[in-house]
């Protein structure tokens, strides 16, 4: 999916909040690039994206509808954090790592985009993190608490795309939607910069993690099917009997049948090609 505004605005707030970390933290980004100079770039812009979001809502109105849609899903979210959190409390004996994780000073102004930075956060350390990995032991279980997530989060991007986007009783030729457009391409020529400063840490996977920007080829993949993880699930509370024919959704023979997509033990990896 393309990155909405709150996706955008989420991961910049990330940063930034990295870029004011522990002096150490400070001193290897800076290194790579994510200068002083960068950091109080990055403030500015979540300060004025935060600030666009306020003006939206004041001039435009909002649908009701799609509010408490969005509640919802920032519950459902936060529901999947404190999942993770008792995973990893019970995984991971390292609690500086743990802090870093789950970062209680990490936040913005409105609680839907503290909700979506904490996310980030979240899945970017676990990904990067092969402390966090091998504590939690079960690499599929591993991958479904990412998959699972990253669905949760993108529920509840959809919801702020719609929530910024014109009302039905709103004026669609608004200067705020211009004035959200043009801040949107600001953000993400800001962001491009801390990929490219991001990519000279690939042997530092950890500040990865902080920053919320994972290379590709670093770390654990992240994406796949979220109705896999109910069958993944499902197999490891009920493992696969060839003999045994009742239906199960434990089973993924006869479901996605003897094809590539079946990894073997009940588990399913889609391609949708």
């Amino acid at each position: 999916m393309s990155a909405t505004y709150y996706h955008l605005l989420g991961r910049v707030v990330l940063a930034v909040h990295a870029g004011h970390g522990q002096l150490d933290v400070r001193e290897a980004l800076s290194k790579a690039g994510l200068t002083k100079d960068v950091v109080e770039r990055g403030r500015k812009l979540a300060e004025e994206g935060e600030a666009l979001i306020t003006r939206r809502l004041e001039e435009q109105g909002e649908d009701r509808t799609v509010e408490h849609g969005l509640h919802a899903a920032v519950d459902e979210l936060e529901m999947w954090a404190q999942t993770a959190r008792f995973r990893l409390k019970a995984a991971v004996t390292d609690t500086a790592l743990l802090e870093q994780v789950f970062d209680k000073h990490l936040h913005a102004h409105e609680h839907t985009l503290t909700a979506i930075a904490r996310a980030l956060r979240i899945l970017s350390m676990i990904r990067a993190s092969k402390e966090i990995q091998e504590a939690l032991g079960d690499v599929r279980a591993t991958h479904d608490l990412l998959v699972r997530g990253w669905t949760l989060l993108k529920k509840v991007l959809k919801y702020t795309d719609m929530r910024l986007g014109p009302a039905p009783a709103s004026d669609k030729d608004g200067a705020v939607f211009k004035d959200l457009a043009r801040h949107s391409l600001s953000m993400e020529s800001w962001l491009e910069g801390v990929a490219t400063s991001a990519k000279k840490l690939s042997d530092k996977p950890i500040l990865l993690g902080l920053v919320g920007y994972i290379p590709e080829g670093v770390g654990l993949p992240l994406g796949g099917g979220s109705f896999a993880v109910v069958l993944h699930e499902q197999a490891r509370r009920t493992p696969p009997d060839p003999t045994d024919a009742r239906a199960t959704s434990g089973w993924s023979i006869g479901r996605q049948g003897r094809n590539r997509e079946n990894l073997g033990k009940g588990f399913v990896e889609p391609t949708f090609e």
